[in-house]
């Protein structure tokens, strides 16, 4: 899981999760060759694409995008969010603009390995302003990897104590 402010999104590609989504469909649809399905998840993919680059588009334009006409194109889209795999759409800023120029990414080990303890620290990073990200690391001492944003060092260090 991925932590961006206070909401917590599902960390994978939407292209992934499309691919996950449909792979037996996908199975299936190649012992038919003339399945009109491997079309269709074309589509749905190259429409994810586009989505995750510029999510403000419009249903016209991005139907063109895809060569569909407008009806189908937000079909296909109402359907992948009912499905969840478009979870949502989000805004990007910019932090230098914003006045947090300096970004800091914090290795964090936890005392205890349990999973009280693991819901504990998510719940309680959610509430820091600051953190742009949380990500949990394998393979390493640390347990999970933060993403601060902050206005200087001295803020940074209060950040950490």
């Amino acid at each position: 899981m991925i932590i961006y402010g206070a909401i917590l999104v599902k960390k994978y590609n939407l292209i992934s999760i499309l691919a996950e989504f449909t792979n037996k469909a996908t199975d299936h649809a190649k012992h038919h060759l003339d399945s009109p399905y491997l079309a269709d998840i074309e589509i749905d993919r190259q429409l994810l694409r586009v989505l995750q680059t510029q999510a403000r588009m419009s249903i016209t334009e991005l139907a063109e995008r895809v060569n569909l006409s407008a009806t189908p194109c937000a079909r296909r889209i109402k359907r992948l969010e009912d499905a969840g795999i478009i979870t949502g759409y989000h805004t990007k800023t910019d932090a230098q603009k914003l006045g947090y120029p300096l970004a800091v990414f914090i290795a964090i080990s936890m005392d205890r390995h349990t999973a009280e303890r693991f819901e504990q620290f998510e719940r309680k990073i959610q509430s820091f302003d600051e953190v742009i990200s949380c990500s949990i690391v394998t393979g390493r001492t640390e347990d999970y990897l933060i993403k601060v944003r902050v206005r200087d060092m001295a803020l940074m260090r209060i950040f950490i104590t």
